[in-house]
């Protein structure tokens, strides 16, 4: 059983092996790694580069932003209510916040997408015990009313997708940063640091539940630490020369990291 479907026809997978093959006979190899490359053939290569994957994983791995995962994860659990929860991790990256949802929720099925091929080739879906495929979150190749929680950690919010692919009064957790994320960064490369903008709660077809907020202070005390977030973050393509250039000589930051969590229900028509 999976939840992934045919990115051509829309039909549903049966899984041959290491293949996934529709009803029409349209076919897709999975990887050793456990990931099937579901985007539209050609085209450019989308989504974060191999150095901004490399440089993600390896601040992650220092522990930097566990608060966060944690919280993620304690958000998921207290929302789900049924004994196997269906849930897919919308954006995942190289796959850090799908990892902990399995070591949290070891009885769900999880499921990881991202639109960079590196960055599912990154995520060990054997060892994790998840399923992941590289397709866009606007265009997911995912069965209707097949998920109960869809996360999306700082990635594009696709609300008509996202309701798509829940079941009625399914969940979705959204993490965005909150206004002083990361000001001490901007404060370096910028001569005119700015807070981030939080936009409205409100979701077409959602239910608002609730903000859990976040903050707290990480001591990043190597350039390596240092470089890694910058790297990681949309800065890094952004930023002229000589903000580059004060950030490559620092050897110590002390940086506030601040995101919320957003916890919204899907609102099931037929009772509305």
């Amino acid at each position: 059983m999976t939840i992934f479907c045919c990115p051509k026809c829309g039909a549903a997978f049966q899984r041959e092996h290491n293949r996934y093959r529709c009803e029409k006979g349209h076919a897709y190899d999975r990887a050793g790694s456990g990931y099937v490359n579901l985007l539209p053939p050609g085209g450019k290569q989308h989504g974060d580069s191999k150095e901004m994957l490399r440089a993600r994983r390896a601040f992650l791995q220092s522990g930097a932003y566990e608060p966060l995962q944690s919280a993620i994860c304690h958000v998921a659990k207290r929302a789900l209510t049924v004994a196997v929860p269906t849930v897919l991790d919308a954006g995942c990256g190289e796959g850090y916040y799908t990892g902990a949802l399995c070591r949290a929720l070891p009885e769900a099925r999880v499921y990881g997408i991202d639109v960079s091929k590196d960055a599912v080739k990154m995520c060990d879906g054997l060892h994790m015990g998840a399923d992941f495929a590289a397709a866009s979150v606007y265009a997911l190749p995912v069965l209707p009313a097949s998920c109960d929680l869809v996360i999306s950690v700082f990635s594009p919010f696709a609300g008509e997708e996202f309701a798509r692919v829940l079941k009625d009064e399914g969940y979705l957790i959204s993490v965005i940063p909150d206004a002083r994320h990361l000001y001490a960064l901007k404060s370096v490369l910028y001569d005119v640091p700015y807070e981030n903008k939080v936009e409205s709660y409100e979701a077409q077809g959602f239910d608002f539940l609730g903000a859990e907020k976040l903050s707290f202070t990480m001591e990043l005390d190597t350039k390596e630490k240092i470089l890694s977030l910058f790297a990681m973050t949309p800065y890094y393509h952004r930023t002229g020369a000589e903000g580059q250039r004060r950030v490559r000589e620092l050897e110590k930051l002390s940086c506030e990291a601040s995101f919320q969590v957003l916890l919204y229900r899907k609102k099931n028509l037929e009772n509305t």
